[in-house]
């Protein structure tokens, strides 16, 4: 068991190091100065955004950056230690800088992209963009669930289809992942990078 935890922890190591550096981008006045809504500001009948003014393209853009960046370079790190064999992003795809380049790609792309419906649906609730959930009892318990879960569907979906992993161990990584996100968030807190959970 420890054994198969470390190897899933060594797998996404480049998407857990990868959300943090985009929420440290995010607060740059690079990011600030080119940040442009997915949503294009869209109000829908309810009189609430598609998505938020969080949800940006230059965000999009940076998280698969540093996405694709980190993968390449621990991908050259683990053919350089001869370790391939220990991560399961390499169990039906030899370790190269195509392919690396493209996983790291995906794994930043769906990480953004399946956040998206949890933006979508916390508007329609009237939780404003970068608030955490106004609301109580059984709602505010889904999105506190949603927020520490919906990227990690993404990118473990990424996961199965690069690398054949069982859907049990899909499950195993979606387990692992959000409490990984959680732990990462309070982190976050602590040093001021994040605002709340």
């Amino acid at each position: 068991m420890i054994n198969m935890i470390a190897r899933m922890y060594v797998t996404m190591l480049p998407t857990i190091i990868g959300g943090p550096l985009n929420m440290l981008f995010v607060r740059t006045d690079l990011y600030k100065r080119y940040k442009s809504p997915i949503d294009k500001g869209i109000v829908l009948k309810d009189g609430r955004r598609l998505f938020g003014e969080n949800k940006s393209i230059i965000g999009m853009f940076s998280m698969a950056f540093f996405c694709m960046s980190i993968q390449l370079i621990y991908g050259l790190i683990f053919a350089f230690m001869n370790l391939s064999s220990m991560n399961d992003l390499y169990n039906i795809h030899a370790n190269t800088v195509p392919f690396n380049a493209l996983a790291g790609l995906l794994f930043g792309i769906a990480y953004m992209i399946f956040e998206l419906p949890n933006s979508f649906l916390k508007r329609r609730f009237g939780i404003d963009s970068g608030a955490t959930t106004a609301q109580s009892g059984i709602k505010r318990c889904i999105f506190f669930i949603l927020d520490q879960f919906d990227s990690i569907f993404g990118v473990i979906l990424v996961l199965k289809i690069l690398s054949g992993i069982s859907w049990t161990k899909y499950f195993a990584y979606l387990l692992l992942g959000g409490i990984t996100h959680l732990l990462v968030n309070i982190i976050l807190i602590l040093t001021r990078v994040r605002k709340s959970l």
